[in-house]
């Protein structure tokens, strides 16, 4: 397993890959300038976000290889760029059992989830970053303002 991150765990998971004595199978390579060797060899791509800055741009990078994909539901492109489930996998956002149920399925059965993956570079090949850029804004636009809205009703008038 190699997980690509620069975030502020990453002690963390050095003493937790170390405690669980799977050092040999996990490695954690930090920022990769040029991605794309790591993507064309992965067997899965898995997106755990929160909050994917980049509209799901590494998405994108992942059906391109036809690698199969599994993603958290956050509000910033993975739905969009998988067309509601149809070139990966989507799980519930601060959802870990739905993830690794997700993984333990592809692992099990990995038929399911890589015939989405073949459809995925005809996907990253029709990618229009304006319409995505669209999209994104959209998303963004009806998620605050719904926050917006449910703000303001639970606010007592005059408050």
């Amino acid at each position: 397993m190699c997980i690509r991150d620069r975030g502020d765990q990453r002690a963390y998971l050095e003493e937790l890959i170390a405690r669980q004595g799977v050092s040999e199978e996990v490695t954690l390579t930090g920022f990769e300038p040029n991605p794309q060797p790591l993507l064309a060899g992965a067997d899965a791509f898995i997106l755990s976000s929160l909050f994917e800055g980049s509209g799901g741009t590494v998405l994108f990078e992942a059906l391109t290889h036809a690698v199969p994909v599994i993603a958290t539901d956050c509000v910033t492109g993975p739905r969009m760029v998988l067309a509601d489930g149809k070139y990966g996998d989507l799980v519930n956002v601060e959802d870990p059992a739905a993830l690794a149920d997700a993984i333990e399925a592809f692992l099990i059965d990995p038929g399911p989830l890589r015939a989405k993956a073949a459809l995925g570079p005809d996907r990253a090949a029709e990618y229009d970053q304006g319409e995505a850029g669209q999209e994104l804004l959209a998303q963004l636009r009806a998620r605050f303002l719904q926050d917006a809205w449910t703000f303001a009703a639970a606010t007592p008038r005059g408050a």
